[in-house]
């Protein structure tokens, strides 16, 4: 139990991270030693290569070894986000000076997934606040908001504490009920677990009745945004 942890959203480790780069890419390689990764789009930090190295770190150990192999960012095709340090100092063997090496994860968030277009992670928030999944090009949006990037997110994020109230889990017609900085104007989004969205609605009012009668039982993702790009995010079970 003592090496277990709740991860810190990946907005917070990039915010606590300032000096390492924050760049998606597609992988493209994998072998023994770490992974070879085409870059998407450069978020922080200062790299003009088409395809970078991201080299293992050096495992540790914790009632156990956890493995730093950077093969555990994903396999041969997987895209993904990752916020990580440029090797400035020889640790391991195989490190090259100007390369990439595995984040150390142990209580943090160094990666998302983006898959079929969508961000999936633990991107901002903590408990039934959190947001785990949005479309990639919303979160480059947000992203490039400002020059320190998830700071601003989590700023709009922190504006958004007045989730809509409604009875979960629920059988068959959700009923959503707004207030506070959600009371006018807004955009109900509701995203399978795959992160598929589902369904769009516009709200005017302070309430709102959905059917979900027709949706398979599962979790679903209820994403609220404000006239004022403020959001917030929890999720639901239907029964």
């Amino acid at each position: 139990m003592g090496c277990t942890w709740i991860p810190t959203s990946f907005c917070t480790t990039t915010n606590d991270r300032p000096d390492d780069a924050v760049i998606s890419g597609r992988i493209i390689g994998v072998d023994m030693d770490g992974i070879d990764l085409v870059v998407i789009d450069v978020l922080r930090g200062d790299e003009a290569r088409d395809t970078i190295r991201i080299w293992d770190g050096t495992d540790f150990d914790c009632n156990g070894i956890f493995s730093m192999a950077a093969s555990g960012l994903g396999g041969v095709e997987d895209s993904i986000i990752v916020v990580m340090p440029l090797i400035t100092e020889i640790e391991n063997t195989w490190d090259v000076l100007g390369d990439y090496r595995r984040p150390n994860y142990f209580g943090l968030t160094t990666e998302m997934r983006i898959i079929n277009g969508m961000v999936l992670g633990l991107i901002a928030g903590s408990g039934m606040n959190a947001l785990y999944t949005m479309p990639y090009p919303d979160f480059l949006a947000v992203w490039s908001v400002g020059t320190i990037g998830c700071s601003n997110f989590l700023s709009i994020q922190e504006r958004a504490v007045d989730l809509p109230h409604f009875q979960n889990p629920v059988q068959d017609i959700l009923e959503l009920t707004f207030t506070g900085s959600m009371e006018h104007g807004r955009t109900v989004r509701i995203r399978a677990s795959s992160g598929q969205e589902v369904l769009t609605l516009k709200a005017a009012s302070t309430s709102l009745r959905i059917d979900l009668s027709s949706f398979a039982p599962g979790v679903y993702h209820l994403v609220v945004t404000g006239e004022d790009r403020s959001m917030a995010a929890t999720r639901v079970m239907k029964l």
